[in-house]
């Protein structure tokens, strides 16, 4: 005769090893950064917190980056459009090594198209993990 609770003792282990062997392969790649906001931008300076490598603009778009030295895994970016463009699209790419585990971001200045500053509580940044 079985004892059931030898069999739902095991249910736990059987469904952890099931979850870790179901496609959650670590995957280095890039991930994309598209800006949202009420007012087209010119500018943006935000900080990207989590592992990453290379912090580059997307190849065919106007902008220039400039970061500051990393603490830890911390780094602050700003990304300015060319004069006579504005900031759409993906605004950035970020190297990491593993997509699946997304940096957090957190906007902290807007310049309009005129470069006077907006309220960055306005703006947001959305990742974008490419398609496997």
């Amino acid at each position: 005769m079985r004892r059931p609770g030898r069999v739902l003792a095991l249910l736990p282990a059987m469904a952890l090893a099931a979850a870790c062997s179901s496609g959650t392969d670590i995957k280095a790649g890039a991930v994309s950064f598209t800006l949202n906001g009420p007012l087209p931008a010119r500018a943006i300076t935000f900080r990207v917190a989590g592992p990453h490598t290379t912090i580059v603009v997307p190849s065919g778009q106007p902008f220039r980056v400039f970061m500051s030295a990393a603490v830890g895994d911390t780094v602050t970016v700003a990304v300015v459009a060319n004069q006579g463009s504005v900031l759409t699209g993906a605004v950035i790419a970020i190297q990491v090594p593993n997509v699946a585990v997304k940096p957090a971001v957190t906007v902290l200045q807007v310049a309009g198209t005129d470069y006077a500053l907006k309220s960055a509580v306005s703006y947001s940044l959305s990742v974008l993990t490419p398609a496997n």
